[in-house]
Protein backbone atom coordinates (compact mmCIF):
# COMPACT_ATOMS: atom_id res chain seq x y z
CA UNK A 1 0.00 0.00 0.00
CA UNK A 2 0.92 3.25 -0.88
CA UNK A 3 1.06 5.89 2.18
CA UNK A 4 0.89 9.25 1.40
CA UNK A 5 2.88 12.61 2.13
CA UNK A 6 1.60 15.50 3.56
CA UNK A 7 3.28 18.01 1.08
CA UNK A 8 0.37 19.54 -0.85
CA UNK A 9 -0.18 19.90 -4.91
CA UNK A 10 -3.18 21.53 -5.57
CA UNK A 11 -3.77 24.55 -7.59
CA UNK A 12 -5.51 25.59 -4.18
CA UNK A 13 -1.89 26.03 -2.09
CA UNK A 14 -0.21 27.85 -5.62
CA UNK A 15 -3.18 30.24 -5.78
CA UNK A 16 -2.88 30.73 -1.91
CA UNK A 17 1.25 31.80 -2.30
CA UNK A 18 -0.09 34.61 -5.06
CA UNK A 19 -2.24 36.02 -3.14
CA UNK A 20 -0.48 39.20 -1.48
CA UNK A 21 -1.36 41.99 -3.92
CA UNK A 22 -2.37 42.31 -7.49
CA UNK A 23 -0.17 45.08 -9.42
CA UNK A 24 -1.02 47.01 -12.31
CA UNK A 25 1.24 47.70 -15.64
CA UNK A 26 2.07 51.65 -14.29
CA UNK A 27 3.34 50.16 -11.03
CA UNK A 28 4.74 46.72 -12.02
CA UNK A 29 8.93 47.41 -13.47
CA UNK A 30 8.77 49.75 -10.17
CA UNK A 31 7.99 46.48 -8.36
CA UNK A 32 10.70 44.37 -9.62
CA UNK A 33 13.10 45.24 -7.12
CA UNK A 34 15.13 41.88 -7.85
CA UNK A 35 15.91 43.77 -10.95
CA UNK A 36 18.29 46.28 -9.03
CA UNK A 37 19.33 43.98 -6.48
CA UNK A 38 21.12 41.34 -8.98
CA UNK A 39 22.48 44.07 -11.29
CA UNK A 40 20.19 42.70 -14.09
CA UNK A 41 20.57 46.14 -16.25
CA UNK A 42 24.65 45.39 -16.16
CA UNK A 43 23.89 42.35 -17.61
CA UNK A 44 21.63 43.68 -20.01
CA UNK A 45 24.57 44.97 -21.56
CA UNK A 46 26.29 42.50 -22.37
CA UNK A 47 23.71 39.68 -23.27
CA UNK A 48 19.86 39.31 -23.40
CA UNK A 49 19.95 35.68 -23.99
CA UNK A 50 18.92 35.81 -27.65
CA UNK A 51 18.57 32.16 -29.11
CA UNK A 52 18.50 30.14 -25.80
CA UNK A 53 15.58 27.73 -25.22
CA UNK A 54 13.94 27.02 -21.54
CA UNK A 55 12.22 24.32 -20.94
CA UNK A 56 9.97 24.02 -18.41
CA UNK A 57 7.89 21.61 -17.03
CA UNK A 58 4.90 23.31 -15.00
CA UNK A 59 1.20 24.12 -15.41
CA UNK A 60 1.34 25.99 -19.15
CA UNK A 61 2.01 29.28 -20.21
CA UNK A 62 -0.21 32.00 -21.13
CA UNK A 63 1.48 33.00 -24.26
CA UNK A 64 -0.86 35.97 -25.21
CA UNK A 65 0.47 38.16 -22.40
CA UNK A 66 1.58 41.67 -23.81
CA UNK A 67 5.19 41.02 -21.94
CA UNK A 68 5.63 37.22 -23.33
CA UNK A 69 4.33 37.63 -26.86
CA UNK A 70 6.87 36.07 -29.00
CA UNK A 71 8.94 34.40 -26.34
CA UNK A 72 6.53 31.58 -25.93
CA UNK A 73 7.02 28.21 -28.15
CA UNK A 74 4.44 25.74 -28.46
CA UNK A 75 5.33 22.25 -26.30
CA UNK A 76 3.48 19.73 -25.15
CA UNK A 77 0.49 18.88 -22.94
CA UNK A 78 -0.30 16.04 -20.54
CA UNK A 79 -4.28 17.06 -20.56
CA UNK A 80 -6.97 17.39 -23.07
CA UNK A 81 -7.68 20.64 -23.84
CA UNK A 82 -4.21 22.12 -22.96
CA UNK A 83 -3.40 23.47 -26.14
CA UNK A 84 0.79 22.20 -26.26
CA UNK A 85 1.16 24.13 -23.15
CA UNK A 86 -0.41 27.40 -24.31
CA UNK A 87 -3.31 27.35 -21.39
CA UNK A 88 -2.04 27.69 -17.87
CA UNK A 89 -4.81 26.90 -15.08
CA UNK A 90 -2.64 27.69 -12.55
CA UNK A 91 -1.33 30.56 -13.28
CA UNK A 92 2.21 28.86 -11.82
CA UNK A 93 3.96 28.49 -15.29
CA UNK A 94 2.85 31.91 -16.57
CA UNK A 95 4.59 33.63 -12.98
CA UNK A 96 7.43 31.59 -13.86
CA UNK A 97 7.86 32.44 -17.82
CA UNK A 98 7.67 36.31 -16.79
CA UNK A 99 10.87 36.27 -14.39
CA UNK A 100 12.78 34.59 -17.09
CA UNK A 101 11.81 36.25 -20.48
CA UNK A 102 9.05 39.08 -19.93
CA UNK A 103 10.07 41.59 -22.42
CA UNK A 104 7.70 44.00 -21.11
CA UNK A 105 5.51 46.50 -23.35
CA UNK A 106 4.61 49.64 -24.07
CA UNK A 107 7.27 52.79 -25.24
CA UNK A 108 10.54 51.09 -25.54
CA UNK A 109 8.90 47.98 -23.54
CA UNK A 110 9.17 50.49 -20.14
CA UNK A 111 5.82 48.65 -18.70
CA UNK A 112 5.09 45.83 -17.12
CA UNK A 113 7.53 42.93 -16.24
CA UNK A 114 11.04 42.54 -17.45
CA UNK A 115 12.79 39.06 -17.04
CA UNK A 116 16.19 38.20 -16.52
CA UNK A 117 16.74 36.84 -20.36
CA UNK A 118 14.18 38.96 -22.23
CA UNK A 119 15.44 37.41 -26.01
CA UNK A 120 15.03 34.13 -24.38
CA UNK A 121 12.03 31.90 -25.35
CA UNK A 122 10.18 29.44 -23.03
CA UNK A 123 9.34 26.36 -24.40
CA UNK A 124 6.34 24.79 -22.49
CA UNK A 125 5.51 21.45 -21.20
CA UNK A 126 2.12 21.33 -19.50
CA UNK A 127 1.15 18.61 -16.80
CA UNK A 128 -1.07 19.93 -14.66
CA UNK A 129 -4.71 19.96 -15.72
CA UNK A 130 -7.36 22.33 -14.28
CA UNK A 131 -8.84 19.55 -12.05
CA UNK A 132 -6.03 18.00 -10.17
CA UNK A 133 -6.34 17.06 -6.99
CA UNK A 134 -3.81 17.19 -4.02
CA UNK A 135 -5.81 14.15 -2.47
CA UNK A 136 -6.02 11.43 -5.33
CA UNK A 137 -3.29 9.52 -5.36
CA UNK A 138 -4.11 8.13 -9.28
CA UNK A 139 -4.16 11.97 -10.03
CA UNK A 140 -0.35 12.07 -8.52
CA UNK A 141 0.63 9.02 -10.58
CA UNK A 142 -0.67 10.47 -13.54
CA UNK A 143 1.15 13.88 -12.97
CA UNK A 144 4.53 11.56 -12.71
CA UNK A 145 3.97 10.06 -15.76
CA UNK A 146 3.60 13.22 -17.29
CA UNK A 147 6.39 15.00 -16.05
CA UNK A 148 8.49 12.16 -17.04
CA UNK A 149 7.31 12.35 -20.71
CA UNK A 150 8.04 16.11 -20.87
CA UNK A 151 11.38 16.24 -19.41
CA UNK A 152 12.76 13.78 -22.04
CA UNK A 153 10.18 15.28 -24.57
CA UNK A 154 12.21 18.48 -24.07
CA UNK A 155 15.92 16.89 -24.26
CA UNK A 156 14.58 15.82 -26.83
CA UNK A 157 13.83 19.54 -28.51
CA UNK A 158 16.96 20.37 -27.80
CA UNK A 159 16.28 23.19 -25.26
CA UNK A 160 19.38 24.87 -23.59
CA UNK A 161 18.38 25.00 -19.90
CA UNK A 162 15.58 23.35 -18.15
CA UNK A 163 13.45 24.85 -15.25
CA UNK A 164 11.53 21.67 -12.76
CA UNK A 165 10.07 24.46 -10.10
CA UNK A 166 8.30 21.45 -8.24
CA UNK A 167 9.11 18.93 -5.46
CA UNK A 168 8.12 16.25 -4.06
CA UNK A 169 9.47 11.75 -4.00
CA UNK A 170 10.65 11.62 -7.79
CA UNK A 171 10.45 7.43 -9.62
CA UNK A 172 13.37 6.01 -11.12
CA UNK A 173 12.14 6.53 -14.33
CA UNK A 174 11.83 10.63 -13.26
CA UNK A 175 15.49 10.62 -12.04
CA UNK A 176 16.66 8.94 -15.33
CA UNK A 177 14.80 11.24 -17.66
CA UNK A 178 16.75 14.11 -15.52
CA UNK A 179 20.08 12.23 -16.33
CA UNK A 180 18.72 11.91 -19.83
CA UNK A 181 18.69 15.78 -20.40
CA UNK A 182 22.38 16.40 -18.57
CA UNK A 183 23.61 13.90 -20.45
CA UNK A 184 22.07 15.82 -23.68
CA UNK A 185 24.20 19.24 -21.54
CA UNK A 186 21.31 20.56 -20.30
CA UNK A 187 21.37 22.62 -17.49
CA UNK A 188 18.89 21.52 -14.91
CA UNK A 189 17.71 24.18 -12.48
CA UNK A 190 15.18 23.59 -9.69
CA UNK A 191 14.03 24.79 -6.51
CA UNK A 192 14.89 23.76 -2.66
CA UNK A 193 11.15 23.87 -1.80
CA UNK A 194 8.95 25.58 0.70
CA UNK A 195 8.09 25.07 4.47
CA UNK A 196 4.74 24.56 5.27
CA UNK A 197 2.28 25.67 8.15
CA UNK A 198 1.44 22.09 8.57
CA UNK A 199 3.48 20.50 11.07
CA UNK A 200 3.48 16.78 9.83
CA UNK A 201 4.87 18.20 6.42
CA UNK A 202 7.78 16.74 4.78
CA UNK A 203 10.16 19.42 5.67
CA UNK A 204 13.58 18.07 4.32
CA UNK A 205 14.70 19.00 0.46
CA UNK A 206 13.16 16.95 -2.04
CA UNK A 207 13.31 15.27 -5.37
CA UNK A 208 14.36 16.51 -8.54
CA UNK A 209 16.71 18.93 -5.86
CA UNK A 210 18.41 16.19 -4.30
CA UNK A 211 19.92 14.80 -7.83
CA UNK A 212 23.53 15.36 -8.61
CA UNK A 213 22.39 17.01 -12.36
CA UNK A 214 19.98 19.63 -10.98
CA UNK A 215 21.26 22.57 -9.36
CA UNK A 216 19.09 23.84 -6.48
CA UNK A 217 18.22 27.49 -5.34
CA UNK A 218 17.30 28.48 -2.02
CA UNK A 219 15.64 31.62 -1.61
CA UNK A 220 16.30 35.17 -0.13
CA UNK A 221 13.89 38.30 0.80
CA UNK A 222 14.15 41.84 -0.27
CA UNK A 223 17.22 42.78 2.70
CA UNK A 224 18.93 39.98 0.77
CA UNK A 225 19.22 37.06 3.79
CA UNK A 226 17.53 33.45 3.82
CA UNK A 227 14.04 33.43 3.00
CA UNK A 228 12.74 31.54 6.38
CA UNK A 229 9.95 29.54 4.58
CA UNK A 230 13.01 28.02 1.83
CA UNK A 231 14.00 24.52 2.87
CA UNK A 232 17.28 23.64 4.16
CA UNK A 233 19.68 20.86 3.49
CA UNK A 234 22.98 19.89 1.62
CA UNK A 235 21.09 20.08 -1.63
CA UNK A 236 21.27 23.78 -1.63
CA UNK A 237 23.36 25.41 -4.10
CA UNK A 238 22.71 28.90 -5.01
CA UNK A 239 20.23 31.22 -3.55
CA UNK A 240 17.82 34.01 -5.58
CA UNK A 241 15.01 35.64 -4.37
CA UNK A 242 11.98 34.18 -3.59
CA UNK A 243 9.98 37.09 -1.71
CA UNK A 244 7.02 39.38 -2.75
CA UNK A 245 7.97 38.99 -5.98
CA UNK A 246 5.93 40.48 -9.05
CA UNK A 247 5.33 38.79 -12.45
CA UNK A 248 2.95 37.86 -15.33
CA UNK A 249 -0.04 36.01 -14.75
CA UNK A 250 -3.17 34.33 -17.33
CA UNK A 251 -5.35 37.07 -18.88
CA UNK A 252 -2.75 40.09 -18.98
CA UNK A 253 -2.07 40.50 -15.11
CA UNK A 254 0.37 40.64 -12.31
CA UNK A 255 0.56 39.45 -8.88
CA UNK A 256 3.11 39.10 -6.34
CA UNK A 257 3.74 35.41 -5.41
CA UNK A 258 6.62 33.85 -2.47
CA UNK A 259 8.15 30.61 -2.92
CA UNK A 260 11.51 28.89 -4.10
CA UNK A 261 10.03 28.34 -7.43
CA UNK A 262 10.99 32.61 -8.08
CA UNK A 263 14.46 31.70 -7.40
CA UNK A 264 14.71 28.73 -9.53
CA UNK A 265 13.39 30.75 -12.64
CA UNK A 266 15.71 34.12 -11.70
CA UNK A 267 18.72 31.37 -11.84
CA UNK A 268 17.71 29.55 -15.09
CA UNK A 269 17.09 33.05 -16.30
CA UNK A 270 20.95 34.05 -14.90
CA UNK A 271 22.02 30.21 -16.83
CA UNK A 272 19.92 31.24 -20.16
CA UNK A 273 22.25 34.82 -19.88
CA UNK A 274 25.52 32.51 -20.15
CA UNK A 275 24.12 29.99 -22.57
CA UNK A 276 23.55 33.21 -24.91
CA UNK A 277 27.20 34.25 -24.24
CA UNK A 278 28.59 30.18 -24.28
CA UNK A 279 26.44 28.08 -25.98
CA UNK A 280 28.26 25.02 -25.82
CA UNK A 281 29.35 25.73 -22.40
CA UNK A 282 28.89 22.13 -20.39
CA UNK A 283 26.31 22.14 -17.79
CA UNK A 284 29.12 21.43 -15.15
CA UNK A 285 30.94 24.29 -15.75
CA UNK A 286 27.76 26.16 -15.68
CA UNK A 287 26.92 25.16 -12.11
CA UNK A 288 30.99 25.80 -11.29
CA UNK A 289 30.94 29.35 -12.66
CA UNK A 290 27.55 30.13 -10.83
CA UNK A 291 28.76 29.34 -7.80
CA UNK A 292 32.21 30.78 -7.72
CA UNK A 293 30.72 33.70 -8.20
CA UNK A 294 27.65 33.86 -6.24
CA UNK A 295 27.75 36.27 -3.69
CA UNK A 296 28.15 35.02 -0.09
CA UNK A 297 25.50 35.53 2.33
CA UNK A 298 25.47 34.41 6.21
CA UNK A 299 28.05 32.43 7.30
CA UNK A 300 31.16 32.52 5.46
CA UNK A 301 31.44 30.20 2.33
CA UNK A 302 28.98 27.60 1.87
CA UNK A 303 25.99 26.95 4.59
CA UNK A 304 22.41 25.12 3.94
CA UNK A 305 20.54 27.75 3.78
CA UNK A 306 21.61 29.86 0.78
CA UNK A 307 24.42 27.58 -0.52
CA UNK A 308 27.34 29.53 -1.95
CA UNK A 309 25.45 32.69 -1.85
CA UNK A 310 23.06 35.20 -4.27
CA UNK A 311 23.36 34.76 -7.65
CA UNK A 312 25.26 37.39 -9.51
CA UNK A 313 24.27 37.72 -13.29
CA UNK A 314 26.90 40.25 -14.01
CA UNK A 315 29.64 38.52 -12.52
CA UNK A 316 28.07 34.70 -13.84
CA UNK A 317 28.96 36.36 -17.12
CA UNK A 318 32.45 38.25 -17.48
CA UNK A 319 34.83 37.32 -13.73
CA UNK A 320 37.81 34.78 -14.04
CA UNK A 321 36.48 32.04 -11.83
CA UNK A 322 39.44 29.68 -10.42
CA UNK A 323 40.44 26.97 -12.71
CA UNK A 324 40.46 23.22 -11.24
CA UNK A 325 42.82 20.96 -12.32
CA UNK A 326 42.53 18.61 -15.61
CA UNK A 327 40.98 22.06 -16.94
CA UNK A 328 42.51 24.82 -19.00
CA UNK A 329 41.52 28.41 -18.72
CA UNK A 330 39.79 28.63 -22.41
CA UNK A 331 37.68 26.03 -20.61
CA UNK A 332 36.34 27.72 -17.04
CA UNK A 333 36.84 31.57 -18.82
CA UNK A 334 36.60 31.31 -22.34
CA UNK A 335 35.71 34.32 -24.92
CA UNK A 336 32.12 35.24 -25.41
CA UNK A 337 30.06 33.94 -28.72
CA UNK A 338 28.82 35.73 -31.20
CA UNK A 339 25.36 35.46 -29.87
CA UNK A 340 26.18 36.92 -26.45
CA UNK A 341 25.70 40.31 -28.41
CA UNK A 342 22.88 42.38 -27.20
CA UNK A 343 20.20 42.74 -30.11
CA UNK A 344 17.64 45.56 -31.35
CA UNK A 345 14.90 45.65 -28.69
CA UNK A 346 12.54 44.99 -32.02
CA UNK A 347 13.37 41.29 -31.65
CA UNK A 348 10.55 40.85 -28.85
CA UNK A 349 7.74 42.80 -30.14
CA UNK A 350 4.29 43.11 -29.32
CA UNK A 351 2.94 41.55 -32.98
CA UNK A 352 5.28 38.51 -32.58
CA UNK A 353 2.90 35.53 -33.19
CA UNK A 354 4.03 32.62 -31.03
CA UNK A 355 6.05 30.03 -32.36
CA UNK A 356 4.37 26.67 -33.61
CA UNK A 357 4.01 23.57 -32.27
CA UNK A 358 6.87 21.23 -32.48
CA UNK A 359 6.91 17.59 -33.03
CA UNK A 360 7.79 14.80 -31.05
CA UNK A 361 22.82 8.03 -18.95
CA UNK A 362 25.00 10.53 -17.91
CA UNK A 363 28.40 9.73 -16.58
CA UNK A 364 29.67 10.96 -13.56
CA UNK A 365 32.78 11.50 -14.97
CA UNK A 366 32.67 15.60 -16.05
CA UNK A 367 31.09 16.64 -13.00
CA UNK A 368 34.23 14.44 -10.73
CA UNK A 369 36.83 15.73 -13.40
CA UNK A 370 35.67 19.41 -12.89
CA UNK A 371 35.77 19.49 -9.00
CA UNK A 372 38.13 16.90 -8.36
CA UNK A 373 40.46 20.24 -7.82
CA UNK A 374 38.25 21.58 -4.92
CA UNK A 375 41.42 20.42 -2.85
CA UNK A 376 43.29 23.28 -4.21
CA UNK A 377 40.32 26.03 -4.97
CA UNK A 378 39.40 28.60 -2.30
CA UNK A 379 36.84 28.02 0.70
CA UNK A 380 34.00 28.07 -1.96
CA UNK A 381 35.19 25.31 -4.35
CA UNK A 382 35.45 23.38 -0.99
CA UNK A 383 32.23 24.01 -0.09
CA UNK A 384 30.98 23.25 -3.48
CA UNK A 385 32.63 20.03 -3.66
CA UNK A 386 30.96 19.11 -0.32
CA UNK A 387 27.34 19.56 -1.49
CA UNK A 388 27.43 18.02 -4.35
CA UNK A 389 29.57 14.45 -2.74
CA UNK A 390 26.45 14.64 0.12
CA UNK A 391 24.39 15.39 -2.76
CA UNK A 392 25.51 12.24 -4.58
CA UNK A 393 25.27 9.97 -1.06
CA UNK A 394 22.03 10.48 -0.42
CA UNK A 395 19.15 8.34 -1.86
CA UNK A 396 15.44 9.27 -2.11
CA UNK A 397 13.26 7.77 0.92
CA UNK A 398 10.00 8.86 0.01
CA UNK A 399 6.82 7.88 -2.13
CA UNK A 400 7.76 8.38 -5.76
CA UNK A 401 4.86 10.22 -7.73
CA UNK A 402 4.34 12.53 -5.41
CA UNK A 403 4.81 16.32 -6.39
CA UNK A 404 4.00 19.86 -5.59
CA UNK A 405 4.91 23.48 -6.94
CA UNK A 406 7.86 24.91 -4.82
Amino acid sequence: MVKRLLIGVAAGALLASMAPGIAHADQTRTDQWYLEALGVAAAHEITKGAGVRIGMVDSGVDPEHPDLVGNVEAGRSSWSGGEDGLVDPHQHGTHLAGLMVGHGHGADNSEGILGIAPEATVVSASVYPPDHDQESLESDVATEQAIVQSIRWLADQDVDVMLLAYSGSGSDEQREAVEYAAGKGITIITGTGNLSDDPFAFSAISDPARWEQTIAAGGTTEAGEYWDRSKVGRETFIAAPAENVISTIPGGGYEYSHGTSNSAAIVAGVVALMKAQWPDMPWEIIQWRLGHTARDLGPEGWDEETGTGMVDPVAALTADVEVPDGSTDEEINPEPYPRAEPTDDEASTDTTEAAPALTGDTTDSTLWWIIGAAAIAAILATTVLFVLRSRRARTSSGVPGQVSRV
